[in-house]
């Protein structure tokens, strides 16, 4: 009785609905920092999402539950969560007449539609990531040690600095909602600093697409 409770909890807990509930924490706490009153937990509830994008893969080995279908949704929810984030720090740079971050923010977009598309067809996976979230007992078990579906390493260190980029951005307007503008040496500076963050990233992540290339290259 009590082993297939677990099991059941751990499925209705499956990696791959803890990977996927991290876009609504991201987006609910968005919302919320458009207020100085719940801005603190809408910056806290931005910070939960990133941080289920390391639970996620420490339950999926812990309980034994890596699936095909969950490899290629965790980028891809990296990447929406990207997109909302990114898009708003970049409307927000240009309407306040900065153009420096906006610019580097569309360069990662543009890495990160490209990084995606070479997991397949863009529809596909979307139709696949809602099966693995609602129907995840029907995945596929991910044993493979090499795979070009997953993240390789420069994937993940682009996808560390656009969360650090987007925390460290929140966290300014969080700081301005509470304590006043931020001395002017340093608020001229925010975006370009951001910037050349997001300049690294998009660069890891073409130096990303290229081993994933490589490596299917490799495999077939």
């Amino acid at each position: 009785m009590g082993k297939k409770l677990v099991d059941k909890l751990k499925q209705v807990c499956h990696p791959n609905r803890i990977t996927a509930s991290s876009i609504a924490l991201s987006a609910v706490g968005l919302g919320l920092m458009q207020s100085s009153y719940t801005d603190l937990v809408g910056i806290g509830m931005i910070g939960g999402g990133y941080l289920l994008d390391a639970i996620d893969g420490i339950v999926a080995r812990r309980w034994n539950m890596q699936t095909v279908e969950g490899a290629r949704l965790d980028p891809l929810v990296d990447k929406v969560k990207n997109g909302v984030i990114g898009g708003y720090m970049a409307v927000n740079e240009l309407m306040m007449g900065n153009y420096f971050l906006p610019i580097t923010m569309l360069a990662n977009f543009v890495v990160d539609g490209i990084s995606q598309k070479s997991r397949g067809d863009l529809t596909d996976q979307l139709e696949e990531g809602y099966k693995a979230v609602v129907y995840p007992e029907n995945c596929k078990k991910d044993a493979e040690k090499k795979s070009t579906i997953r993240a390789n390493r420069y994937g993940k260190i682009k996808t560390g600095i656009q969360t650090a980029t987007a925390l460290s951005y929140l966290g300014l307007e969080v700081y301005r909602n509470h304590a006043g503008p931020l001395p002017e040496v340093f608020e001229h500076n925010v975006g370009k600093v951001l910037g050349t963050a997001l300049i690294a990233s998009a660069t890891l992540g073409a130096v990303g697409i290229a081993k994933r290339i490589r490596n299917r290259r490799r495999l077939i």
